[in-house]
């Protein structure tokens, strides 16, 4: 089937006033624009392979649109009102953990200034064939960088029972190595947890088989109390990380609390009393990634919210601050 100029031109104008989108309607308006004896029209096609003219130049693109549209495979196009899915190379800690590839460039260097850190990083871990001393630590695992045996000795810390399923927590050992820290539950949005659902989740997680992830990265703001409160006439031992003095909780990154907190605020979680030196002024309501383990004991829990205490083993660095450049999606 072919069209003349003429046709082509006023079903343009058509298309133009009508509205037509989709593949359909549109072949559909352009067979409806045929005139009757359109389909003997000779010299078309020959024109169009002598030198299109720039009215020829525009029914090519029409055409070619209209293929292309039609052919394209469903998979390319989200459906309606879908989000776009996120991307591969969303940033650590917020959206995934680290690949053992940025966990071998974070140890492989001297790590004597990241002492301490704590990494949460997706990797593989096996049994080590090494001989120890009796006084010294043995390490309980190994992670292989690559095929050539290259790779990192994992030792237990002191908390740690059991070993549950990939992602990890681990800190850099000031010797050299990882600590391993426990297994970390990942978010329903990513790695970390936004407080609503932590705290819907904690309180079931201490009831929960201790094989099953312990530990929780949460994006969270942690206040602490300036002033330190008076203990009860019977109050907790001096050394209780949740007793009476300069308490601390976790709460929302937007959420306000007063300057000074006369109970435990709302939607928070207890976490263990920070003392308030004057070097930390303004430092008192830091937001950060935050790695907490709710697994404590809750007895004798000074201003405890409902969702109860938590120990807090440290922030989460991003890529930045550990000195690896976020990867281009």
């Amino acid at each position: 089937m072919t069209l003349d100029d003429r046709s082509l031109h006023e079903h343009l104008d058509r298309r133009a006033s009508g509205g037509a989108s989709d593949p359909e309607r549109l072949a559909d308006a352009i067979v409806a624009s045929l005139p009757a004896g359109a389909a003997g029209v000779p010299g078309w096609r020959r024109r169009v392979l002598g030198g299109l003219p720039a009215l020829g130049f525009a029914a090519a693109a029409v055409i070619v649109a209209i293929v292309a549209v039609a052919v394209l495979p469903q998979r390319l196009w989200p459906p309606s009102g879908a989000s776009p899915s996120p991307s591969a190379a969303a940033g650590y800690p917020l959206n995934r953990p680290l690949t053992t590839a940025e966990l071998a460039r974070v140890v492989a260097e001297d790590s004597t200034d990241l002492a301490g850190t704590i990494l949460v990083a997706d990797t593989s871990m096996i049994v080590p064939r090494v001989s120890c001393t009796i006084d010294a630590p043995c390490p309980v695992r190994f992670i292989p960088f690559d095929e050539d045996g290259h790779g990192i000795f994992v030792w237990a810390d002191g908390a740690t029972t059991s070993i549950g399923p990939s992602p990890f927590a681990f800190r850099i050992r000031a010797g050299g190595g990882l600590d391993l820290l426990g297994s970390v539950a990942t978010g329903p949005d990513g790695l970390a947890w936004l407080m609503p659902s932590l705290l819907d989740t904690v309180t079931a997680s201490r009831s929960a088989d201790p094989a099953t992830p312990s530990l929780y990265l949460v994006d969270a703001r942690r206040v602490v109390s300036r002033a330190a409160y008076r203990c009860p006439a019977d109050p907790s031992p001096p050394e209780h990380d949740f007793g009476c003095g300069s308490a601390a909780w976790l709460i929302e990154p937007a959420a306000i609390a007063p300057a000074e907190i006369l109970a435990a605020p709302r939607d928070s979680l207890r976490v263990p009393n920070v003392p308030i030196l004057p070097a930390m002024v303004g430092a008192d309501r830091e937001r950060a990634f935050w790695l907490v383990d709710p697994r404590v004991p809750q007895e004798d829990c000074f201003l405890c919210p409902p969702a109860g205490a938590a120990d807090l083993l440290g922030r989460v660095l991003p890529l930045a601050e550990l000195g690896l450049p976020q990867p281009t999606p």
